[in-house]
């Protein structure tokens, strides 16, 4: 059995997550799936007080992950630092990673512990790297964007290309019609991707010319005001 550590939120991430439940049983049988969702951190200052409210919320943000992901063929876990010591000597030998919307940055350290951690980033790689692609896409005008599975790297959204594939942009298109559209899209290789990692067999790269999709050659923007961090 591989063990599979998915790291993901509740937007771009979650038909990523509900996609499981559509996988056949012979290939679920096959693999552990852990599914890491990021948990805020107290500062290091924070009163006792404090810190057991944060733990609390915790607990409590935990059961609701479990509640809603109750009939789904995977655990939950909330890790305020998947750099920690803690998180990294918890890590199965010979795992997996894969990430959809996760909000915090994988050290060398980290991405070390993993067989390979591949990542769903939603536009065309090399262009439009960073945490929110889609505000930027419609911010330039873009009419075409795109998603691209890609190993991941110490340098962010930079690691080997695997697969990409070009969607267009419509008129009434938001960030967030965006980000589901792509992720609905990226998703459908979930399965395939498990059924390689599994039978252990050659992956076809598909890749884009994204220089000929956008209009901009963006190359890293980070947070717009509008953009949740």
């Amino acid at each position: 059995m591989i063990r599979i550590y998915h790291f993901a939120n509740l937007g771009y991430g979650r038909p990523f997550l509900e996609r499981y439940a559509q996988l056949p049983e012979a290939l679920l049988r096959q693999v552990r799936v852990e599914v890491i969702f990021s948990a805020w951190s107290p500062p290091v200052s924070a009163s006792g007080r404090r810190r057991l409210r944060v733990r609390l919320h915790r607990w409590r943000q935990w059961m609701d992950y479990r509640w809603q992901f109750r009939e789904m063929p995977f655990g939950v876990q909330l890790v305020p630092d998947v750099n920690a010591e803690a998180f990294r000597r918890g890590i199965a030998p010979g795992s997996f990673g894969i990430c959809s919307g996760f909000n915090q940055i994988f050290s060398a350290a980290t991405l070390e512990c993993f067989r390979g951690v591949v990542n769903f980033h939603p536009s065309l790689l090399p262009y439009y790297r960073g945490p929110v692609p889609n505000y930027w896409c419609l911010q330039n005008g873009e009419t075409q964007t795109g998603y691209t599975l890609h190993r991941m790297s110490a340098r962010i959204d930079a690691g080997a290309i695997l697969h990409q594939e070009c969607l267009p942009i419509g008129a009434g298109d938001t960030e967030r019609s965006l980000d589901e559209k792509l992720a609905q899209r990226a998703s459908r290789l979930l399965g395939p991707w498990l059924h390689h990692l599994v039978e252990d067999r050659s992956w076809p790269v598909v890749e884009v010319e994204a220089h000929k999709v956008y209009r901009q050659l963006v190359d890293y923007r980070s947070f717009a005001p509008s953009s949740p961090q």
